[in-house]
């Protein structure tokens, strides 16, 4: 395993999710393209200029777009827990192989769709979104590689996702600015899989990460036949507590083996809690992206299509940005873990540097949601930027917490449990959608004062393990009490 490849692998990735991974969360760009298509319009209508639809009528197609966004993102997270049990029992190789066919097909059925056949919208959808959040959860095991930046780099791979909504930004202006046909855009999507499914076996390790990298570990074109090793690095050294250049890792940096199964991570305490902060704050966050469009006309109205064009286009490419914030997230957790490590036991300083990015994510989310509700013009902007930094903090900080807390070869079911459990609390978006289209006359207002009081609830959870780990005694150093530790924040959390 050289640097240059490393490097590579570290690169392409990014690339990759940066283009392909969370696409469909760049749905406020890819809504206005449905619209101009006329999806979902009746029959009689399809013909008809925009100008002259009725409201009923653009109330009922946003209705139903509004649906395929809720249920991919509600059936999606919970079909990520086989995508994990996936890669956590086959290998890496086959969940990426079946994660990109995914992706490939959903732009293909998108490509081939049109007016008269929306409800098709409902498969290819969903069939990003599956492709895409696999493509996450596979692309975070790479954090093992890099463990002296194991968080930055998880992180990384979340603000990849997070900025993979310019995608549909692109094919946005590719279709309003340029004139290319809906056909010809989402056909380059489903041809770009082809050279990411070429670059799993070149780039990608076969099976789950180990933690602890053995010293002549090897992975990507390293393991295919003619270029396999004879011996069997992962397990030959699996025993060995070695850093990348094969050094012996010193006393106050051995990371012990983790043999907890499965059932003992999932029912611990702290896995528990940490799933239901989740389902809470990801509620919320989901919720504001998929109304986004219908919210943003209920603050400036709809009589300037060039100012919610304009808005539009500044929300995407802020949203563009979580690759650049996302590594500040596992930047802070990587600095604070070191920093807890130096004086505390290591299982104690990893729960406290991901307390505190999760508190940062949950301080975003309830600036995100009070900024929404000021109807000053310009005081949009400043909720563009919380939404961006809301979501870094809150994905990334669940995927370092899992990274750091559990066994690499439990990662994936791990990973999986937690946005699949999410994914059942998002089905509560179409029924609240409902309630503000059709009870609350569009006034998003309410709505956003609901979910400020839940973002603020939800911070209990960070608030209560850091102020128990502040009370806990200063010299944690040893495997019984790190569990010992393990299971009462868990509980202090659930108090």
């Amino acid at each position: 395993m050289g640097k240059l490849q490393l490097i590579a692998t570290l690169l392409t990735t990014i690339i990759e999710g940066l283009f392909y991974s969370g696409v469909v969360y760049g749905w406020a760009s890819v809504y206005d393209i449905f619209i101009s298509e006329g999806f979902f319009l009746d029959d009689d209508l399809n013909s008809t200029s925009a100008r002259n639809i009725s409201d009923a009528a653009a109330l009922s197609q946003a209705e139903k777009l509004n649906l395929v966004f809720t249920i991919s993102t509600s059936i999606t997270p919970m079909i990520n827990i086989f995508t994990g049990t996936l890669m956590d029992k086959k290998g890496i190789w086959v969940a990426r192989t079946l994660t990109l066919t995914m992706n490939a097909l959903g732009y293909l059925l998108i490509a081939l769709s049109h007016s008269m056949s929306s409800q098709i919208l409902f498969i290819a959808i969903p069939l990003l979104d599956i492709g895409g959040y696999g493509l996450l959860t596979i692309n975070s095991q790479i954090g093992n590689l890099y463990p002296r930046y194991r968080s930055t780099v998880i992180t990384t791979m979340c603000g990849c996702f997070i900025s993979s909504t310019i995608t549909f930004f692109i094919f946005n202006h590719l279709y309003f600015v340029h004139g290319f046909s809906f056909r010809n855009i989402f056909l380059a999507g489903s041809l770009l899989s082809i050279p990411l499914q070429i670059r799993t076996f070149l780039l990608m390790p076969r099976h789950s990460v180990p933690r602890s990298i053995p010293s002549n570990y090897q992975y990507g074109y390293n393991e295919l036949p003619g270029f396999r090793k004879k011996s069997s690095p992962v397990m030959d050294s699996l025993e060995e507590k070695v850093d990348l250049n094969g050094n012996m890792i010193v006393k106050d940096t051995t990371v012990v083996m983790d043999d907890r199964s499965f059932k003992e991570c999932l029912l611990s305490r702290d896995m528990i809690t940490n799933v239901i902060h989740f389902c809470v704050v990801q509620f919320g966050l989901i919720y504001f992206l998929g109304n986004f469009n219908s919210w943003i006309v209920s603050v400036l109205g709809d009589e300037n299509k060039e100012v919610l064009h304009h808005n539009t286009a500044v929300y995407s490419m802020i949203q563009s940005c979580g690759v650049l914030v996302s590594p500040l997230c596992g930047a802070l957790m990587d600095v604070l873990y070191r920093k807890f490590a130096a004086k505390r036991e290591a299982k104690f300083a990893s729960i406290k540097s991901a307390a505190v990015a999760m508190l940062f994510g949950d301080l975003f989310l309830m600036l995100l949601f009070s900024s929404s509700v000021v109807t000053i013009y310009g005081f949009q902007y400043l909720t563009y930027v919380f939404v961006i930094l809301s979501r870094s903090f809150v994905y990334g900080s669940l995927g370092s917490f899992i990274g750091n807390n559990y066994p690499a070869q439990h990662f994936g079911k791990l990973y999986g449990v937690s946005v699949g459990a999410g994914g059942l609390v998002l089905l509560l978006q179409y029924p609240t959608t409902l309630i503000s289209g059709r009870f609350l006359n569009s006034d998003y207002s309410s709505i956003n004062y609901f979910f400020l009081g839940l973002s603020a609830i939800a911070s209990i959870h960070p608030i209560s393990t850091l102020m128990y780990l502040t009370r806990a005694a200063p010299d944690i150093t040893s495997k019984s009490s790190s569990e010992d530790m393990r299971l009462v924040v868990g509980e202090e959390a659930a108090a």
